[in-house]
């Protein structure tokens, strides 16, 4: 009896297991998903919680240059050569 008992029971489980095991299967793209966006989710920039506040670089990128005066230094000679522009191989 207590075998019989035993069986009933494992047969039980091993069906739940079966059933788990395809409900997993079937939604892992949704489970994925999931857990992408977790594992990605950054606290230090959050897109979807942008401010209508404007940050520095949109006041910086309304800033208007017309008619602003402009000092020549060094008569708009640099002081750097066309040797100092070019970029040697393992320079950085």
């Amino acid at each position: 009896m207590k075998n019989y008992k035993r069986g009933r029971f494992a047969r039980r489980i091993l069906l739940v297991i079966v059933i788990l095991i395809g409900v997993v299967y079937l939604n892992r793209v949704s489970i994925l998903q999931r857990i992408v966006a977790i594992g990605s989710y950054s606290q230090l920039i959050n897109i979807d919680k942008q401010s209508s506040s404007p940050t520095q670089n949109d006041e910086l990128v309304n800033l208007k240059y017309a008619g602003q005066i402009v000092v020549k230094i060094n008569h708009n000679q640099p002081t750097f050569s066309q040797e100092d522009l070019q970029i040697k191989q393992g320079g950085w």
